[in-house]
């Protein structure tokens, strides 16, 4: 015997699995709302120049240069300053360095440069290796602005230097 109209044959039901996912997300979307908090987060811009491209060109006004060097025992300012009036890149330049400690005279030894060249915008940073990030992101904000306004907005993260690599067993250390 025929049927007059032929059953349609069913898919299996997907009603199980949507409901595994629906009652995945009652559990696990309140315990992530519950256990982040959006307010800790700090956002760092970064600029990598573009592979190949050629590095920038030096600043050519009175502050050639400006690195900042933090250790334990304190800060080390060193500003590379153009000895003589001639605007070239190729004028001689003399080092002034100052030390010291604390957020509050760095900030005013860089205002002191700020004041020499108004147009240097760069400085680089070099943090000892064993400052926490907190530290590092204040020392970047210190750097960056002070009460009186804008100091180096662009801040350039260098490594400092480390000790020499031991030299390998049986070989003599130079």
């Amino acid at each position: 015997m025929s049927r007059l109209f032929a059953a349609e044959a069913e898919g299996p039901d997907a009603r199980p699995a949507l409901f595994a996912v629906v009652s995945l997300m009652l559990l696990l979307l309140p315990a992530l709302l519950m256990t982040t908090a959006g307010d800790g987060l700090t956002g760092l811009g970064l600029a990598v120049p573009p592979g190949g491209a050629a590095p920038p060109l030096p600043h050519a006004g009175p502050l050639r240069a400006l690195s900042v060097e933090v250790g334990p025992e304190g800060w080390a300012l060193r500003a590379e300053v153009r000895s003589t009036d001639a605007h070239s890149l190729g004028a001689p330049s003399a080092l002034r360095e100052e030390r010291g400690a604390g957020l509050g005279p760095l900030q005013r030894a860089l205002r002191r440069l700020k004041a020499l060249d108004p147009a240097q915008t760069r400085l680089s940073l070099r943090p000892d290796p064993d400052r926490p990030a907190q530290a590092v992101v204040a020392l970047i904000d210190a750097v960056s602005a002070d009460l009186e306004g804008e100091l180096f907005p662009e801040v350039v993260l260098e490594a400092q230097p480390s000790d020499p690599p031991a030299a390998p067993v049986g070989e003599a250390a130079p």
